[in-house]
């Protein structure tokens, strides 16, 4: 959508990259398919690329941020792509969302170098709350996906989780390494993992899967590959009670060649040098029982006549702004407040050290906010 890629790519209009793209999840949804959608935006600060993370940007971006209208400008593409997205019967297609994806790493400025991990809910939760509530958006599911780290690390995994009211699916993103793939140690560690995030899922009530994979961040080279990598990872999860449970598993696209591949082509025209060396394990993959690929699931993923309860929330209140390990610079500022699944909460705060409450009102955002000036003794003070 912003240009970068197929169906973007040399189209000026931003509206026609958003039709394009669409009509590309349609015939994916037609096919049988399931639709994922990740995102790579520019620094909202600099101007520079998802890779640059000077600017301190999700503190800019959240309410009261600098740079918050240009990222509901960006969010509202978003919604307008959801808006698009609707089947030849008028009903919604559903897409999995995957925002602010591996930000245990630092290679994104929504990343862990310069994201307190409560900047992290709040910007997520922002996202959910403004595509649901303020843009109507209805058919998406939302994709939690650190990177992976210490395999088997729950505190770590649920460090930056935004909440049960705010995610639906439960990821991990996880590449192996060329110069060592396939190693009994890289597939423990992801077998851990994967079996970590399915039994939380089942207590939590939501769907585990392996959001990322491949066979390095980098992809597979052209030739020297382990040539049984594929059946390597799929036989260590099939072994694994927990692990076992993944609903499915995400390839990266071959967006180069002879480098930056991550599925085995198969030279269809003659101009690849042969098919790659590890098609025959992949169809082996394809072929394994406990895989199902989208001629095995059709459409039946959709047309299920199964019954299903949505599950309560209860009343959940968090700090937008300014969020905890932030620097006060200016002699005033607006607190700001989310109280969700309650008609009428009584919001209130409290300086530390004093017995005052104040009261925080309702604003036209949705949110209970404060004017709040610190005393002298604490102006320039942590």
């Amino acid at each position: 959508m912003d240009g970068r890629e197929k169906p973007g790519t040399d189209v000026e209009s931003q509206e026609q990259r958003i039709l394009n793209t669409a009509e590309s999840m349609k015939v994916a949804h037609e096919l049988g398919g399931i639709i994922t959608l990740s995102m790579h935006p520019d620094n909202f600060v600099t101007g520079h690329y998802y890779g640059d993370t000077d600017g301190n940007v999700v503190q800019e971006i959240l309410p009261g941020g600098s740079k918050h209208n240009e990222f509901n400008a960006w969010l509202d593409n978003i919604a307008a792509l959801a808006h698009e997205l609707v089947d030849d019967n008028g009903e919604p297609i559903p897409v999995i969302f995957r925002p602010f994806h591996e930000q245990t790493g630092s290679w994104f400025w929504w990343g862990a170098s310069t994201t307190t991990p409560e900047q992290y809910k709040a910007i997520f939760r922002y996202t959910v709350e403004y595509l649901r509530d303020a843009k109507g958006v209805h058919n998406f599911l939302y994709g939690f996906s650190p990177g992976a780290g210490p395999a088997g690390d729950l505190d770590r995994y649920l460090e930056t989780y935004p909440g049960d009211n705010y995610v639906d699916i439960l990821g991990i993103d996880n590449y192996d390494s060329k110069s060592n793939a396939g190693s009994d140690a890289w597939l423990s560690g992801m077998v851990k993992d994967l079996a970590m995030i399915s039994k939380l899922a089942e207590e939590r009530g939501k769907v585990s899967a392996f959001t990322e994979f491949g066979y390095s961040a980098e992809g597979m080279s052209q030739t020297g590959d382990a040539l049984d990598w594929y059946t390597r990872v799929l036989n260590a999860i099939k072994a694994d009670e927990d692990a076992r449970n993944i609903s499915y598993m995400l390839t990266w696209a071959n967006f180069g060649w002879p480098n930056n591949i991550f599925v085995p082509y198969r030279d269809v025209n003659g101009d690849l040098g042969g098919d790659h060396e590890l098609l025959p394990d992949f169809v082996q993959f394809y072929e394994d029982e406990y895989s199902a690929f989208r001629e095995d699931i059709n459409e039946s993923v959709y047309n299920r006549n199964e019954s299903y309860i949505v599950a309560d929330h209860e009343p959940f209140m968090y700090v937008v702004s300014p969020t905890t390990g932030t620097y006060i610079t200016g002699s005033s500022v607006v607190l700001r407040a989310k109280v969700v699944n309650d008609e009428d909460p009584s919001v209130t705060y409290q300086v530390a050290g004093s017995e005052e409450v104040y009261e925080m009102t309702l604003d036209e955002n949705g949110y209970y906010s404060a004017d709040y000036i610190p005393t002298a003794p604490k102006n320039g003070a942590l």
